[in-house]
């Protein structure tokens, strides 16, 4: 498949678009690091990210 033929097959979303997904998302991770489930598992001594960045850091990114 040419590189031409790939770009007619993808989606092309509009700004507004893509900003409503980002804004989903961001509501998602906040509703995620907002509950007791989460909260338990990031305050566990075995939880641990590969870059020390948890949620609220993406979220305020």
């Amino acid at each position: 498949m040419s590189d031409q033929e790939t770009m007619q097959t993808q989606p092309s979303l509009t700004t507004t678009e893509i900003m409503t997904i980002i804004l989903g998302c961001e509501q998602t991770l906040r509703f995620v690091q907002a509950s007791p489930n989460y909260k338990q598992i990031e305050a566990s001594e075995r939880f641990s990210t590969s870059n020390d960045l948890k949620i609220g850091d993406a979220v305020q990114a």
